[in-house]
C-alpha cells in the first residue's frame, strides 16, 4: 500500500510498481490509509512522514501495533535526524528520501517482501512448533494415565 498526500506521487509510484508486478492500493489520507488497513493484512507499506495534517510516525506506529509482521518504508520530503528516529523507534524497515530512484525503491520493497516472508515463515514453524509441543504433551498424559491404571 502507498499512502501519501500527494496524488501525483501516488499515481507515480503505483504505475511503476504495478509495472513491477505488485498488487497494490493507494491512500491519500491517513482516514483513508487506516480503513484499507482494516479492510487487509499489507506485507509492505509506503508512507509519507507528512499526510497532511497527520503524521506518518502515527500511523506506522497503529500498523506495527495492529499488524506486526507488516514492513513499512518511509518515504519523505522533510528528512530530518529526528524524524528518522522517529521512525526507526515505530520499527520502520528503511527510510527513502524524495526524489527517490526507482531502483532503490524498488529494492527496499523486494527487501521488505523478502524480511515479511521470512517473519511469516518463522511464525508458521513457531505454530507448528507449539502444535506438535502440545500433542506429545497429550500423548505423555496419556501414557501415565495407561501406566497409572496398570499399576492398579
Amino acid at each position: 500500500m502507498i499512502i501519501d498526500d500527494e496524488e501525483a506521487i501516488v499515481a507515480t509510484w503505483a504505475e511503476i510498481l504495478r509495472r513491477e508486478g505488485l498488487d497494490l492500493a493507494t491512500a491519500t489520507s491517513k482516514k483513508e490509509a487506516t480503513r484499507k488497513l482494516r479492510e487487509r493484512n499489507w506485507d509492505v507499506i509506503l508512507t509519507d512522514l507528512r499526510l497532511g495534517d497527520d503524521d506518518g510516525v502515527t500511523i506506522l506506529k497503529e500498523i506495527h501495533r495492529d499488524s506486526p509482521g507488516t514492513i513499512s518504508i518511509v518515504l519523505t520530503g522533510f528528512p530530518t535526524l529526528e524524524s528518522a528516529i522517529m521512525a526507526i523507534r515505530a520499527g520502520v524497515h528503511d527510510y527513502l528520501i524524495k526524489p527517490c530512484k526507482v531502483d532503490d525503491m524498488i529494492r527496499s520493497i523486494r527487501r521488505g517482501l523478502a524480511k515479511h516472508e521470512a517473519i511469516q515463515m518463522e511464525a508458521l514453524a513457531e505454530r507448528n512448533s507449539m502444535r506438535e509441543i502440545k500433542r506429545l504433551a497429550q500423548e505423555n498424559l496419556k501414557l501415565k494415565a495407561d501406566l497409572r491404571r496398570r499399576r492398579g
